[in-house]
């Protein structure tokens, strides 16, 4: 399984270290999954390679220097994303993926979280049904890292896919992969996570809804741009219509002890 990490640039941060420790808690929840902790790809996109990417530990993880400027503005923090998603792309198709192989890729912020399980149970789908090319996260936990308060997006109220882009994952083919950033191909077309299965629809593809709560959507920590891009404020109300109660949640209680 391949994890692709788009890192915000330190030029667009104020908090450079509070980054890191996200994107770092991040990593160390994917290099966690039982069963599979051994054939797990991570590649990171960005500007500028985090200190602690030197520690041994993280050897096997694929650094990326993006090709092109940090954005300007919050404006331009999405396109920047996208680009360094794609580019991630690119790699895979140069020097992780042969022409008769597939592979499920994962697109994941930085700063979302993973719990120990979650691998296992996509796989688990996968094998099911030979047929499935795709999978879509219906429900999952958001946590509001100030206020240390929960929220359940139970997959029936609440999508999961259509509020955090940590939540789909692809099964794909060389022939899926861009030679650049502006290569026509299926993964460079997943540009809005709300419209995923969508796009795998209109491609001929077969998309099928995961409901293992696996993924923690993490916000309101002082560098999240969905923070910046939409107000603290209207996050805050996010979760408090979704609130929940932690100890009703022990998955989401193991999530948040790997922050």
């Amino acid at each position: 399984m391949i994890f692709v990490i788009p890192l915000r640039s330190e030029k667009t941060s104020s908090d450079w270290s509070n980054v890191c420790n996200r994107l770092e808690a991040t990593i160390n929840s994917i290099l966690k999954q039982k069963d599979y902790s051994n054939n797990i790809d991570v590649i990171i996109c960005g500007h500028e390679r985090p200190d602690f990417l030197e520690k041994n530990y993280y050897k096997n993880i694929v650094f990326l220097n993006a090709p092109f400027s940090p954005p300007k503005d919050t404006s331009e923090y999405m396109v920047d994303k996208l680009n360094k998603k794609r580019f991630a792309g690119t790699y895979l198709k140069k020097e992780l993926f042969s022409n008769h192989s597939n592979r499920i890729v994962m697109q994941l912020d930085a700063d979302d979280i993973i719990h120990p399980n979650f691998a296992s149970n996509i796989f688990l789908l996968f094998n099911e049904n030979d047929m499935i090319d795709d999978i879509m996260i219906m429900n999952g936990y958001a946590f509001d890292y100030a206020r240390k308060e929960l929220a359940y997006l139970d997959g029936i109220n609440k999508i999961f896919y259509r509020n955090c882009g940590s939540s789909f994952i692809s099964k794909l083919s060389i022939e899926d992969l861009g030679s650049d950033i502006t290569s026509k191909c299926y993964f460079n077309e997943l540009t809005n996570h709300v419209k995923y299965p969508e796009v795998s629809i209109a491609n001929n593809r077969n998309v099928k809804g995961c409901y293992f709560p696996g993924v923690m959507y993490l916000v309101n920590h002082g560098s999240n741009d969905a923070s910046e891009r939409h107000g603290v404020q209207k996050i805050q109300s996010f979760i408090d219509q979704f609130r929940a109660d932690v100890c009703e949640h022990p998955m989401a209680i193991s999530l948040i002890k790997s922050i």
